[in-house]
């Protein structure tokens, strides 16, 4: 749009003086409007673990298929249980979260005390959702616990880390999404929706994260400072318009004159963002 030059030259000197980047994001002039690591090896269960009774089954050991769990992947969690009264004491067990929501009941494998569950990246979202920032993982505890026919059980935690495939992704509610694409249903982070108003909203990206912007067009002689409200109170630039002579950049905080040289005030423009 006709303020890219403008703030992308604004974007470069401000780069350039600071090597930290602009300290205040910039609308337009960067990013566009059209956008809608980790590794893998198994992991052993090192963390907590208890029993209700010295006579409770025995958790020998409990593991993973993977240290980190990608989208599209699939969570297998295998354990290894004894009991002190004989294997056929133990009547099963089940994975949870550490909160009590139930993922799924243990199957038993071919061996005597063995025991596996396997899980996709969506089962595991429907139970309790995964988010993340773009390219971090989030650290996902599981429980483990059997029962004997007594009443007795024994639990063991286990923890994996969740992280989508791509650097540029961030897990929205268990969906990866690319927080490099503009958008304004995610800009620049899953909860970071661009609200709704009487002027077309953008997003904006840069190294800071994302800005949403409306360029608000009123036929009325005003301080754009006035002007920006609601969900996009922060005005970022001004433009007079005079009949069809060239836009003149005001400050925000400037009521346009009522005339340029010999032409009326027709216009203004007022690029406001809600940061």
């Amino acid at each position: 749009m006709r303020l890219s030059l403008v703030l992308a030259s604004l974007f470069l000197v401000g780069a350039c003086n600071d090597p930290d980047g602009p300290t205040y994001p910039y609308p337009p002039g960067g990013g566009g409007d059209d956008g809608s690591g980790g590794g893998g090896g198994s992991g052993s269960g090192s963390g907590s673990g208890g029993s209700t009774s010295p006579a409770s089954p025995k958790i020998l050991s409990i593991a993973t298929n993977v240290m980190t769990l990608h989208e599209g992947e699939q969570l297998v969690v295998t354990a290894v249980v004894t009991d002190p009264n004989g294997i056929d004491d133990v009547i099963g067990g089940q994975l949870a979260t550490s909160g009590g929501a139930v993922y799924g009941s243990f199957a038993t494998d071919a061996s005597e005390g063995a025991y596996s569950l396997s899980l996709s990246w969506s089962a595991i979202d429907v139970t309790q959702s995964i988010d993340t920032d773009a390219g971090t993982s989030t650290s996902r505890p599981f429980r483990a616990t059997f029962f004997d026919a007594e009443g007795n059980s024994t639990y063991r935690d286990v923890t994996v880390a969740m992280q989508c495939q791509n650097a540029t992704d961030a897990a929205c509610s268990g969906t990866c999404t690319d927080m490099s694409m503009p958008s304004t249903d995610h800009c620049g982070s899953c909860d970071h929706k661009c609200p709704a108003a009487n002027f077309a909203s953008h997003c904006y990206l840069d190294s800071m994260g994302g800005v949403c912007w409306v360029e608000a067009h009123i036929s009325i002689a005003k301080a754009c400072s006035a002007v920006c409200a609601g969900p996009y109170p922060v005005c970022y630039e001004a433009y007079a318009h005079y009949g069809s002579n060239p836009e003149v950049p005001i400050d925000c905080a400037t009521v346009p004159a009522a005339m340029q040289d010999t032409t009326s005030f027709s216009s203004i423009d007022c690029i406001c963002g809600d940061i």
